[in-house]
C-alpha cells in the first residue's frame, strides 16, 4: 500500500507501574498525509499521588528503538529516558486489511522489566508494556462499531486483548505472548 494520497498514522505506547502504584504512560505519534507530517509526544506520570502531564509537537519522530528484546526511549522533550526489557517474546498481528486500509499492530513488550529516568533524579522501576500500531489508508472506511483493547500485567503474567467489533470475525486474546484459541470479550469479562 503505497501512494501519494495515503494517510499513515504510527503510534507507540509505553508504560510502567511500580510496586507502590507510581506510574508512567507515554505516547509517540506520527501522522502523515500527502505532504503534511505532524509528530506528537506525550507523557503522564503519577508519583506519590501527584499527576503530571506533558504534551508537545516535535519536528522529528522521537520513536523508541528496538534492539533484541530491549526497547529504549530517549525523549528529551518529555525529559524521560527509559529501558523496557521484555520478559515475553514480542508478536504481531494484522488487525484489519482490505484494498484501501491496513491496520498492523506489534506487541513489542507484552510484559517487561522497566527502568525509567524522569528528568533530574526521579526514577521508576517496575513492570511495563509497549506496543506499536500503524494504520495506512487511502480512504477511511474501517468497519468498526466498537473497540475493546486492554491488558493485565503482573510480575508473572501478561494478558492482552483486542476486539474491533464489526471489523474482526473474532477477538484476539494473548496470554504471555501466546494467542488463546477461544476468546470472548464483553464489557465485564475476557475469557
Amino acid at each position: 500500500m503505497s501512494g501519494q494520497g495515503k494517510s499513515v498514522i504510527s503510534r507507540w505506547h509505553l508504560d510502567c507501574v511500580t510496586a507502590n502504584g507510581n506510574f508512567f504512560i507515554g505516547e509517540a505519534v506520527s501522522i502523515r498525509w500527502s505532504k503534511l507530517h505532524v509528530n506528537l509526544v506525550s507523557g503522564i506520570t503519577c508519583i506519590n499521588d501527584r499527576i503530571e502531564r506533558r504534551d508537545t509537537i516535535v519536528f522529528k519522530e522521537i520513536f523508541p528503538r528496538e534492539v533484541g528484546p530491549e526497547l529504549t526511549w530517549d525523549c528529551a522533550p518529555l525529559g524521560i529516558r527509559g529501558t523496557w526489557d521484555s520478559l515475553v517474546p514480542k508478536f504481531e498481528q494484522a488487525l484489519y486489511s482490505d484494498k484501501n486500509q491496513l491496520v498492523q499492530w506489534r506487541c513489542v513488550c507484552p510484559r517487561a522489566k522497566v527502568t525509567l529516568h524522569l528528568g533530574g533524579s526521579q526514577a521508576l522501576s517496575g513492570v511495563g508494556y509497549a506496543d506499536y500500531i500503524q494504520v495506512t489508508a487511502d480512504t477511511w472506511t474501517l468497519p468498526v462499531r466498537e473497540i475493546r483493547f486492554g491488558r493485565y500485567l503482573t510480575d508473572r503474567e501478561s494478558f492482552i486483548w483486542i476486539d474491533l467489533a464489526g471489523a474482526l470475525s473474532k477477538p484476539f486474546v494473548w496470554r504471555n505472548g501466546v494467542e488463546q484459541p477461544i476468546a470472548s470479550i464483553t464489557d465485564d469479562i475476557v475469557a
